[in-house]
Formats: structure tokens, C-alpha cells, sequence
């Protein structure tokens, strides 16, 4: 067989033969383990994502129906009183119902009732800071309609 310097047999050496396989199942490997990381740290901050939108989700509704849930139940309980004859806008009596209604849920600013006439009544938070502080505010026939606001004391 004739090998001289120049044939293409010659130019590959034993070295070079061994080493670009395992260079190339390294670059391979190194590239695929790559690949599989950056996809499960994909899949990671996805989930954590989805987990936290869940989470925020979960605690806006869960918010939102208590804080649409109070209202509701002050007007069921508004209703009863009008109806057994406990609250009257006219006379203006009943207030202390209203006001106990803002003891219980200090997170309501005004609680008032009216009729069709124009006429009302109820109980509101004069400091949105001192949520003690709460007044008696009345409009009926026999103010002409004009406001007519008085502090509760003990």
C-alpha cells in the first residue's frame, strides 16, 4: 500500500480519530443536560406561577364575598326590623339598631334606610380614622327635608 504524505489516508491522525467522537458525545451531552435544565426551570417558574395566581385568586374572591356579603346581610336584617315594625323612617326610631350594625362590622362606613318619599335615615362614621365616632343622620317631612345630623354618647 502506498502512503505518502499527501493522501487523504495519511492526514487523519489516531489521535484526532479518537478525540472528535468523544469531544462530540461531551459538546452533546453538556448541550442535552443544558436543555433539561433551562426546560424544568421552565416548568418550575410555571408552576410556581400558576400556584400563586391560584393562591391571589383564591384570597380575592374569598375577600370580595365576605366584604359584598356584609351589605346583604344588613339589608335582610333592615328588612326584618321594617317589617316586625322595629325601624321607621318617618319617626325616626330604630336607630339603635343601625347603630349596633356599625358596632359589629367596623369596617362599614354608613348604614341608612329610606322609603319613597325621600325621607331617611341612619348612622355613619364621621372619622374614617376613629371608627367610633358615629352620628345619627335623619331627613323627613317634618325637617323639610334637610339633613339633621346628631352624636351618639354612652
Amino acid at each position: 500500500m502506498n502512503l505518502d504524505k499527501n493522501s487523504p489516508v495519511r492526514r487523519f491522525r489516531l489521535r484526532t480519530t479518537l478525540l472528535i467522537p468523544f469531544l462530540l458525545q461531551i459538546v452533546a451531552g453538556v448541550g442535552l443536560v443544558g436543555w433539561i435544565g433551562y426546560r424544568s426551570g421552565q416548568q418550575a417558574v410555571n408552576n410556581v406561577a400558576t400556584q400563586l395566581r391560584s393562591e391571589l385568586t383564591n384570597l380575592i374572591t374569598e375577600k370580595l364575598s365576605s366584604y359584598t356579603e356584609i351589605p346583604k346581610t344588613i339589608n335582610r336584617l333592615n328588612a326584618h326590623d321594617f317589617s316586625h315594625g322595629h325601624l321607621n323612617v318617618i319617626n325616626t326610631f330604630g336607630e339603635h339598631k343601625l347603630w349596633q350594625h356599625m358596632q359589629i362590622y367596623p369596617s362599614l362606613s354608613y348604614v341608612y334606610c329610606g322609603d319613597e318619599d325621600g325621607s331617611f335615615f341612619g348612622v355613619g362614621r364621621l372619622d374614617q380614622e376613629d371608627r367610633s365616632n358615629v352620628i345619627m343622620v335623619y331627613s323627613n317631612f317634618w325637617t323639610d327635608f334637610m339633613r339633621q345630623d346628631f352624636a351618639f354618647d354612652e
